[in-house]
This record gives C-alpha cells, structure tokens and sequence, in this order.
C-alpha cells in the first residue's frame, strides 16, 4: 500500500481517538460515543456484535464445533443447550441474529441432543426470552444479549 492508499475504517478511528482523546473528562468520552451511536443508529448494544462480524469476515472467528462449545459449558438439559446452540451462532458463526429454524438445527447437531428435547424447545426458548438470554428481533429471529454473550465467553 502507497502512501496515496489509506484504509477508510482506520482513518475514520484513527480521528475518532485523537477528538476523544482530547476531552480528557471520561464522562465527555461517554457522551460524545452516545451521541454519534444515536446519530448513526447503531445502539451501545450492537456495537461488540458489529464488531465481532468484523473480525470475522477478516477471518479471526473462533474455531469449534457446537459439541464442543456444549461440553465446555457441560451441557445438561435443552436449556443448556440451546445456550451453547445460541452461543455458538453467536460467537463462533458470528451472527448477530439467527432464526428459530437455525437455532434449533445446531443444538441438534450437538451430540448431546436428545429426542425428547425436541417437545421442549418451545417451552425453553420462551422462557430465555422471558428471562432477557436473547431478544426477538423479528418473528422467530433472536440475538443474545451483550452481557450475556461476554458472560458465557468467560467459561469458554
């Protein structure tokens, strides 16, 4: 790359630091970062998925398998294991957003699915929507929460 090229992204982030770093008040930061996110639409939520997709696309996506990611959480009933599935969307396929079909398909592809958890699956995602693990962004498409997203990452 010449000097006549220049990536757009780093440029962008590079002026962004230097304007925040100027406020030396934290507090200025904050506000500052709000009101950009709100001008572009883009919620203080969706922004470390946003930049999970990024990193992906660039090839940096966690490696492993949903029976892996369901071990690691030491799976034991669907619940846990539509947390591994919606994790594993999540974290290791990066998408900000699945659908039910989709969700459903991966904790089947775990070796600890079994059969009878397919007559509770509705029963459990409801109750993970109920308690905030994950938000219905559309009909039958989810995301999971931030929070909880670095919550589970930490046991991972």
């Amino acid at each position: 790359m010449d000097e006549t090229d220049t990536d757009p992204e780093l440029d962008a982030m590079s002026s962004v630091l230097a304007k925040l770093s100027a406020l030396e008040d934290k507090e200025m930061q904050a506000r500052v970062l709000a009101w950009v996110a709100a001008r572009l639409g883009v919620g203080a939520t969706t922004l470390p998925a946003i930049a999970v997709q990024g990193r992906e696309s660039k090839g940096s996506a966690r490696e492993g398998t949903i029976t892996t990611v369901a071990a690691r959480l030491n799976v034991k009933s669907c619940r846990d294991l539509l947390v591994a599935a919606a994790t594993h969307l999540s974290l290791y396929q990066g998408k900000e957003k699945f659908s039910r079909a989709d969700w459903v398909a991966c904790a089947k592809d775990a070796k600890q699915w079994k059969v009878d958890y397919s007559v509770q699956t509705a029963t459990a995602i409801g109750r993970m929507l109920n308690a905030g693990f994950v938000n219905e962004t559309a009909k039958d498409v989810f995301s999971v929460q931030d929070e909880e997203l670095r919550n589970i990452e930490a046991k991972l």
